[in-house]
This record gives structure tokens, C-alpha cells and sequence, in this order.
């Protein structure tokens, strides 16, 4: 709707983690390093953990791809992980390509030690990516350390990701035999307002826009209310555009980021 009128070529502020439009902050290059680390150093167990909107998912997607860049790891990324035990070993096999998987847990272990077996001959390592882990039931969480059991010589070597919001520090501390295999751990702090300024610029840019039309107040304005969150910055700055467009401005100012509030954006 509001794309021509500022010149856009696309919307710049979706809320769709796509990693060629993913601004890397301070904490995203150190959230990154940590984690290519642990997968290059056979790390068997890591957690990226951050509030909702910090930019998990998308940082995610961008370690994945550096990943399958290097063509050395199977990669299983569990989106949605199932809160049964067993459901959640039979989502793993499936994703590491079995296409009839077993009903039973016993039936589960010996087919994924058959598929390990298998995949041995490829030189790859396996990674297993479990986003929004803080589902994970305490059973599942055991079943995460029962898959290291499988790290033999003879094997792929397995590194499990667990990514999921702050309470999965707690379910973790919870099960002090799980907590003690974390091996690399990280919080993705929030933007700062330095940060918070070049990220509202780089997505401009992004999407086609030669200049910012956010004021300095303006950008002042979004920090505060969304904390330095990108998923609070992409809606507000995505209906201080559309407000914009329909108020005929020529730059977002103040008032349209205080009316964008008050409307309720969050």
C-alpha cells in the first residue's frame, strides 16, 4: 500500500526471519560465533536463549546457512518440538530423512543406531536444531542427553541446539544432569540504541531507499518502547510507514511513532 509513496521496493520492516534482510548487531556476531563454534568443536550440547522478538530464529537460519555452506553436517531443525518423549525422538528421525518411522521407543533407538550407521559412511556430522525448546517436557529434555550416548568413534558425532526463550534456562537448571552437557550457552541481549538506529537504517536500505525518513526523536521513541526487541521494531516502524503514507509526510517524525503507540502497536 505505502511502497510507492516512499519509493520502497519491498516492505522492509516484515516480521519474517529471512536471513538476507538480517541485520548482525553486537550480540548477533557473538551469538553467531558461539554457535559455529560448538558445531565446528563437536560440541555436543548448546543453548541460545533471548526474549520473544530478539532475533533467535533469524540468527538461526543464518547459522544454518554458514552450516550447509561447508557441506561437513546432516542438519535436522525441529521447529515446533513435540512435548511426548517419544514423539519428539520419532520428529528427529524424520527429520534426518526417515520417511516410516516407528511407534515404539525401542523401535525408535534401534532405527536411528541403524541410520547413524548408515550415515557414517559420509564423513558428515549430524546437528540437530530444536527452536522454541522451552516445550520441551522433562522427559524430552532427558531423551536430548540420552542422544549424546550415541557420540561413539564409530559414529556420526551428534550436536544438539536447543533455541527457545528465557524459560529454558530454568527447565534446564531443573535437570542438573542435562545442564551439566551444555557445553556453549548464550543470551541474545537487545539492541542498544546505537544498534537499534542502524538496524531501522540497514532495513530501510534493504528495501530499496537511498536516505532514512526516521527523525532522531522518532528512532529515540522506538528504542524506548520496544526495548531494543527487532520483532516491536519492525510493527512499529511498519505502521509509522503506513500512518505516514496516509498523513502525506515527508519523514517519520515523533508524532507519528506516539500516535503508532497510543493506536496500540506492540
Amino acid at each position: 500500500m505505502y511502497l510507492e509513496y516512499w519509493g520502497l521496493k519491498s516492505f522492509p520492516f516484515d516480521n519474517i526471519p529471512d536471513p538476507d534482510i538480517f541485520y548482525m548487531s553486537s550480540p548477533h556476531v557473538e551469538g553467531l560465533t558461539r554457535l559455529l563454534y560448538a558445531a565446528r568443536n563437536k560440541k555436543a550440547l548448546s543453548m541460545l536463549t533471548g526474549d520473544v522478538g530478539s532475533g533467535k530464529t533469524a540468527l538461526m537460519k543464518v547459522f544454518i546457512n554458514k552450516l550447509l555452506s561447508e557441506d561437513s553436517y546432516d542438519i535436522a531443525q525441529i521447529s515446533n518440538p513435540c512435548h511426548d518423549s517419544t514423539e519428539f525422538l520419532r520428529d528427529i528421525l524424520y527429520k534426518l530423512g526417515m520417511t516410516e518411522v516407528p511407534a515404539k521407543r525401542f523401535e525408535i533407538i534401534r532405527a536411528l543406531e541403524q541410520m547413524l550407521t548408515a550415515k557414517a559412511r559420509s564423513g558428515k556430522d549430524i546437528v540437530i536444531i530444536v527452536d522454541e525448546a522451552q516445550l520441551l517436557s522433562p522427559a524430552a529434555l532427558e531423551e536430548v542427553r540420552l542422544l549424546q550416548n550415541f557420540n561413539a568413534s564409530a559414529m556420526p558425532f551428534i550436536s544438539i541446539f536447543l533455541l527457545g526463550q528465557p524459560g529454558l534456562l530454568d527447565n534446564i537448571k531443573r535437570q542438573r544432569q542435562v545442564c551439566q552437557r551444555v557445553s556453549v550457552s548464550y543470551f541474545l541481549r537487545p539492541l542498544d540504541l546505537n544498534d537499534t538506529a542502524r538496524y531501522i537504517f540497514f532495513r530501510q536500505r534493504k528495501a530499496g531507499l537511498k536516505s532514512n525518513v526516521f527523525t532522531r526523536q522518532a528512532i529515540e521513541m522506538i528504542y524506548r518502547h520496544s526495548r531494543g526487541l527487532a520483532g516491536v521494531i519492525n510493527n512499529l516502524c511498519d505502521m509509522a510507514f503506513l500512518v505516514g503514507f496516509g498523513e502525506k509526510k515527508k519523514a517519520i517524525n515523533l508524532a507519528i511513532i506516539k500516535d503508532v503507540i497510543q493506536d496500540g502497536a506492540i
